[in-house]
C-alpha cells in the first residue's frame, strides 16, 4: 500500500518536474524572443536616435544656409542700390570718361613713340654688343699669340702646362728678382771699380811724386857728377 502510494507521489512529481521543464522551456523561449525583440527595439532606437541627430543636424545647416543666404541678399541688395548709383555716376560722368579717353589715347601714343625709340636703341645695344664680343674675341686671339710668342721666348711648352699663364707669370718673376739681384751685384761692382779707381788715382799720384823725387835726384846727381869732374879736371891740371 505505502510502495503504490510512493509509486503514485513518484508518477506525481515525475508529471511536476516535465511540467515544469516545458514551462520553463517555453519561458525560456518566450525570454529569447523577448530579448531578441529588446535587442531590435534597442537598434531601432539608437537607428532613430542617429536620425534625429542627423536631422537636427540638416535642421541646423539649413538655418545656417538660410542665415547666409538672408545675408547675401541683403549684401545683393546693397549692391544693386550701389551699382545703380554707379550706373547714374557713370551716365553723368561720360564726358570726363572720354576726356580721360583722350588723355589715354595720346598717352598710349607717346608710349608707342618710346617703345620705338627704345627698340632703335636696343638695336644700337644689340650691334654694340656684338661689336664688343667681336672686340673681346680680338684681344682674345691677340692675347693667346702674345703668350705663345712669350712662352716661345721664355722657351715654356704651353701643351704641358695646365696653368701656362701662372707659369709665364711665375718665370717672369725670376727673372725680375734675378735682375734685382744683377743689379744689387752691378751696384756693388760699381762701387768696388769707384774704389779701385780712387785707390789706382791715388797710386798714380805716389809716382808721379816718386818719379818727380827721381828725376831730382837724377839731376842732383848729374849736377854732382858734373862737378866732381870739373874737380878731377881741376886737380890734374
Amino acid at each position: 500500500m505505502e510502495e503504490s502510494l510512493m509509486q503514485q507521489h513518484l508518477v506525481h512529481y515525475k508529471q511536476a518536474t516535465e511540467s515544469a521543464r516545458e514551462e520553463l522551456a517555453a519561458l525560456q523561449s518566450k525570454y529569447q524572443r523577448l530579448q531578441s525583440q529588446l535587442l531590435d527595439c534597442q537598434s531601432k532606437i539608437s537607428s532613430q536616435e542617429t536620425m534625429v541627430h542627423d536631422m537636427r543636424e540638416v535642421i541646423d545647416r539649413h538655418k545656417e544656409t538660410e542665415a547666409r543666404q538672408t545675408s547675401l541678399i541683403s549684401s545683393l541688395r546693397e549692391r544693386i542700390h550701389n551699382t545703380e548709383q554707379e550706373i547714374g555716376f557713370i551716365a553723368s560722368s561720360k564726358s570726363i570718361i572720354d576726356m580721360k579717353l583722350q588723355v589715354l589715347t595720346k598717352e598710349n601714343e607717346e608710349l608707342k613713340q618710346r617703345e620705338l625709340q627704345m627698340e632703335i636703341k636696343s638695336k644700337e645695344h644689340l650691334r654694340e654688343w656684338d661689336k664688343a664680343k667681336q672686340d673681346a674675341s680680338d684681344l682674345q686671339t691677340r692675347w693667346e699669340e702674345f703668350v705663345s710668342r712669350l712662352a716661345d721666348k721664355l722657351s715654356i711648352d704651353l701643351d704641358r702646362k695646365c696653368k701656362p699663364l701662372e707659369t709665364i707669370i711665375s718665370l717672369v718673376d725670376q727673372c725680375c728678382k734675378q735682375r734685382d739681384r744683377q743689379k744689387t751685384q752691378i751696384s756693388a761692382l760699381e762701387e768696388s771699380v769707384k774704389c779701385h779707381e780712387v785707390e789706382s788715382k791715388a797710386s798714380r799720384e805716389t809716382v808721379r811724386r816718386l818719379v818727380a823725387d827721381v828725376d831730382h835726384e837724377q839731376k842732383v846727381a848729374a849736377a854732382r857728377a858734373s862737378d866732381l869732374n870739373s874737380f878731377r879736371q881741376v886737380s890734374l891740371c
